[in-house]
């Protein structure tokens, strides 16, 4: 062989090992990659507050009405801090009152508002009758961001001669309403 082949062969040996020592280093060695995180955010959302925006008539509120929940005041603000029962006596056709519930988000995380309903005891009888609720809510999917809050209204009305009947009996004049609100995390 000549010189010049010789040194073109010891060349390409030469590139050969060093792709295999490159390529076993490359193949060999580990990545190791160590993390932690921590989240630190807080669910929140609950009413805060229910307070009477309006009423006419002779109109009242029953705060320990009979049958309701025993120590309770009303509206009553169940456990779950997202439902609210309202139960007022009016007198006379036309007597109304109307609440205002406040929903505050205390949390870090944004809160979007995905329900709004009556439970189902109230939703079934709710427009019908003498005594009659009806609700005003935010629309659908609203963001609270952290530290705000929402209203909503709630309306409770005497209606006149629903039925033909002249005067309503006792269990017609007394009837409660439950608002239950639906909450998940806003993205």
């Amino acid at each position: 062989m000549r010189k010049g082949h010789k040194n073109i062969v010891i060349g390409v040996l030469l590139g050969i090992v060093l792709i295999m020592i490159v390529g076993y280093a490359a193949f060999s060695s580990s990545l190791t990659i160590n993390s932690s995180a921590e989240i630190d955010s807080t669910w929140d959302v609950h009413i805060q507050n229910i307070s009477l925006k309006s009423k006419s008539g002779t109109s009242t509120n029953v705060t320990t009405p009979e049958g309701g929940v025993s120590g309770a005041s009303y509206p009553y603000v169940s456990t779950d801090g997202l439902t609210a029962t309202f139960y007022a006596e009016l007198m006379s056709p036309g007597d109304t009152m109307t609440y205002t519930v406040t929903v505050i988000n205390n949390g870090t995380l944004k809160a979007k508002l995905v329900g709004c309903n009556w439970d189902s005891a109230t939703n079934s009888v709710a427009d019908t009758g003498y005594i009659r609720y009806t609700k005003v809510c935010p629309s659908i999917n609203s963001v609270v961001n952290p530290q705000s809050t929402q209203t909503f209204d709630v309306t409770t009305t005497y209606y006149d001669n629903t039925m033909g009947q002249m005067q309503p009996t006792t269990s017609e004049l007394e009837k409660s309403a439950t608002l239950v609100l639906d909450y998940v995390q806003a993205e």
